[in-house]
């Protein structure tokens, strides 16, 4: 047995190593003005949503949650009709997600912080459909204030996402199996554990990947400006796309032999397209892990949550005494239920490996705890203990402003300009469009007892909506920071 110094100085070391691990971690800040925030929004509290997301912002400043903070203020201010609000904080996203790709860690710092971070406080980088989403409302509010020029490449960012995100998605699968091939027993058998949890939890995803709705609006955008030779054969590809994952809808169909036909002059069509509910959330699931060496341990796991709020199931629109009915093109319950069935070896396998360090780290702490007598070895196993508690938190950020459900309709326009639409209860309500050239309008119906919102432009024209008070800006200053 090694001399008392010896062992006090011994223990001292590893209740240093301990102590200053747990103090370099940074505590989680509050996130519940986030699903505040979301909540204000869901409720039709525009307002309030505004608020208290701006706060989310402010109390996270040098923290990546910025990321998505601004993803919900797109939503916000979008539905507010403050297109150049929007753009900006759509942008912003936009800028800051190009930024974390390009200033990746090295897959060792990444598996640190997964491994020794609160789960909620690991940098986010947004999940692919997310990304793929805020490119698609960016170019959408772009269009809004006449911008086409930086509505195109936002819309190109969308295919970027996409593809970039099936690219990510396949190299942290063929990482995660090189781990649990590599790794000891108790990471593979609380993996295959908390895998058996998740059988019958959640949604069915799309076999493809491609988000259905980006890809009309940006077919529909192109067949509006028909720019180049390619604008016309790529609005061919997305629709053509699109209705491949949605065969039922004859207006993709369509869309898809028009554009392979159109030529270089825009047809006089009206777009409509109809998002409606809220996408699914993610809530913490409590799983108990048997562990090898440890015992039992109880994680807590992301779980995939269907929205039960409820969502406005029709909409008619009549123009020149003809009906039609938007019929659905994306469905985000399984868009989402898509990457989260994708991302689950990776999110099992993450979660896993961090419970065993953080038992590992809560194991020595005890251990050191009875070598030092009174209060200071009592404060050193309530160090231990607090930290295995704090951490054991999943990560739940995600949009969850997006609709649930987006539907279109395409049609020739009528010569008079004017649509109707109506989504019961609320009764019809006349729009009006331009005669020539493309239209798009955006209905958004948060819930059935809700007001709908509708936005209107023609692509490719002058005619966008913007508020009297903020005149169309032009892309280059739209960097700034929207929440300062």
């Amino acid at each position: 047995m090694p001399p008392a110094a010896t062992r006090t100085r011994s223990t001292t070391r590893r209740v240093g190593g301990a102590l200053s691990l747990l103090t370099v971690l940074p505590l989680a800040s509050c996130g519940s003005t986030l699903y505040e925030a979301q909540a204000a929004f869901k409720a039709g509290n525009t307002s309030a949503a505004e608020n208290l997301i701006s706060d989310y912002a402010r109390a996270n400043k040098r923290s990546e949650h910025r990321v998505i903070a601004h993803f919900e203020l797109g939503s916000i201010m979008f539905e507010a009709g403050r297109y150049a609000e929007s753009a900006r904080a759509f942008q912003y996203a936009e800028d800051q997600l190009l930024e974390l790709e390009r200033n990746a860690p090295s897959s060792l710092i990444e598996q640190f912080e997964s491994t020794f971070k609160n789960p909620a406080e690991v940098t986010y980088r947004g999940a692919p459909y997310e990304r793929v989403m805020s490119a698609t409302m960016l170019g959408l509010a772009y269009c809004m204030l006449g911008d086409f020029e930086s509505a195109r490449p936002s819309f190109r960012s969308a295919d970027f996402w996409q593809d970039d995100g099936i690219r990510q998605r396949q190299q942290r699968i063929d990482a995660t199996k090189r781990q649990l091939d590599e790794s000891r027993a108790p990471l593979a058998a609380g993996v295959e554990s908390a895998a058996e949890r998740y059988e019958d939890s959640f949604f069915t995803g799309y076999e493809s990947v491609s988000n259905s709705f980006a890809d009309v609006v940006q077919g529909a955008f192109l067949l509006g400006q028909l720019e180049g030779s390619s604008d016309a054969s790529d609005a061919a590809f997305l629709f053509g796309r699109a209705s491949g994952i949605y065969p039922s809808n004859m207006f993709a169909a369509q869309d898809a032999a028009l554009a392979d036909q159109v030529g270089s002059t825009p047809p006089n069509r009206t777009y409509v397209l109809f998002a409606t509910g809220f996408a699914p959330f993610l809530m913490e699931l409590t799983i108990a892990l048997p562990l090898p060496g440890i015992g039992i341990v109880t994680a807590a796991f992301p779980m995939l949550t269907v929205d039960q709020s409820g969502y406005t199931r029709t909409l008619t629109v009549e123009a020149d005494d003809e009906l039609y009915e938007p019929e659905p093109i994306a469905d985000m319950d399984r868009i989402v239920g898509a990457d989260f069935n994708a991302e689950l070896p990776t999110i099992t396998a993450r979660h896993t490996a961090a419970i065993l360090a953080r038992n590992s780290i809560a194991v020595g702490t005890r251990v050191a705890a009875r070598e030092v007598e009174g209060a200071a070895g009592a404060l050193i196993a309530l160090s231990g203990l607090f930290y295995n508690i704090w951490q054991n938190k999943a990560d739940l950020r995600s949009w969850r402003t997006l609709p649930k459900y987006y539907a279109y309709a395409s049609f020739e326009t009528p010569a008079s300009g004017v649509i109707t639409i109506d989504a019961p209860p609320l009764g019809p309500e006349s729009v009006e469009v331009s005669p020539t050239g493309v239209n798009i309008v955006y209905v958004r119906a948060l819930r059935p007892n809700l007001p709908v919102t509708i936005a209107a432009f023609n692509v490719g024209t002058d005619s966008a909506r913007t508020e009297p008070d903020e005149p169309t800006q032009p892309a280059s200053s739209l960097q700034e920071e929207p929440i300062p």
